[in-house]
C-alpha cells in the first residue's frame, strides 16, 4: 500500500470511528488539542498526513487502540 492509500484507509477510519462515537469534528479537536483547521484539512478533505501522535491523541478521545483506525495490510 503507497502512502497516499495509507492516507486515505487511515482518515476513512477515523470519519467512521468518529461518527460512531458521536463526536463532532470540533468536539475532536478540542478534547485531543489537533488545531480543528488541522483536522479538518487532514480527515475530511484528505489533504496531508497525521503524524503518529495525532492517531494516538484521537484514538484516545474515541475511546479505542490507535492500531484499530490504522488500515490493515492487504496481502
Amino acid at each position: 500500500m503507497d502512502s497516499k492509500s495509507f492516507d486515505k484507509a487511515l482518515t476513512q477510519s477515523i470519519r467512521e470511528a468518529r461518527k460512531t462515537a458521536g463526536i463532532s469534528l470540533n468536539a475532536l479537536s478540542g478534547k485531543s488539542g489537533i488545531p480543528y483547521a488541522t483536522l479538518y484539512r487532514k480527515v475530511e478533505q484528505d489533504s496531508g498526513s497525521l503524524t503518529a501522535r495525532d492517531v494516538h491523541a484521537i484514538a484516545k478521545v474515541l475511546n479505542i487502540s490507535a492500531r484499530d483506525l490504522f488500515p490493515k495490510a492487504s496481502a
